[in-house]
């Protein structure tokens, strides 16, 4: 058994994904972690970028699934890391956004006082500012009313959890969610943030457009409330 997956899910990346590989796989030794990167269906030429690396990286394994969108991609990334018993499983995303220098300040703290999850803290967040409103602001003033938690950075894709943690998360099907990681953190019992570096986004994807954000905005309302449901039901159980 190895004690580290470090999933990456990706789409369309062609222009940052070697970034991405080059700084996050001398984090450990090659018998301590995998690096798995999820490719979502991308239609340019992240694919063959990946298969060029796998062949000289010998603890990267490329996972190539059919395009169903973000969450679901970091899902099938979860559920190959359960399958196959890492002892802890770290995710990030594929922007080249964040740095692997940050990751030492999380894996020290695993064994620590024996958190849910880790996560990262993007004090000084490099995204546009209808984004960081969103999250900030209205998200987490939602999750401080709705579910009585107050969450720095919810949703953050830098987040280290262990493998008994991940394995009773993955019995929700927590793919149903537009968004996961911020389900993930309301299911939580145990949680820390740490502070972490958030560089701007120089290629791809580096704003939304309106009607993306609007029918994101929708279908995470409607995730949350039937999340609430959930929640309220189990309490009421116990």
């Amino acid at each position: 058994m190895k004690e580290l997956a470090i999933i990456i899910p990706t789409y369309n990346e062609q222009l940052s994904i070697q970034k991405v590989i080059d700084d996050w796989s001398i984090v450990l030794p090659v018998d301590s972690f995998d690096l798995i990167i999820v490719n979502d269906g991308s239609k340019d030429g992240t694919l063959d970028i990946l298969e060029k690396n796998k062949k000289i990286i010998q603890n990267l394994i490329v996972i190539n699934k059919i395009n169903e969108g973000h969450g679901k991609a970091i899902c099938a990334g979860y559920k190959y890391t359960i399958d196959k018993n890492y002892k802890y499983t770290f995710q990030t995303d594929s922007d080249n956004q964040f740095s692997s220098i940050d990751f030492p300040a999380l894996w020290k703290k695993r064994n620590s006082e024996k958190y849910d999850i880790i996560l990262g803290d993007r004090v000084e967040r490099n995204d546009p500012i209808l984004r960081i409103i969103l999250s900030r602001v209205i998200l987490r003033y939602c999750l401080c009313i709705f579910f009585k938690k107050n969450l720095n950075d919810p949703n953050i894709p830098y987040r280290l959890m262990s493998y008994k943690f991940l394995n009773n998360f993955m019995l929700l099907d927590p793919s149903r969610y537009i968004a996961p990681n911020i389900i993930m953190s309301l299911y939580a019992e145990k949680l820390i943030f740490l502070k972490v570096s958030h560089s701007k986004r120089e290629v791809g994807e580096i704003k939304w457009p309106l009607k993306k954000i609007i029918k994101f905005g929708l279908t995470l309302f409607n995730d949350l409330k039937n999340f609430y449901k959930y929640n309220k039901f189990e309490n009421e159980k116990n």
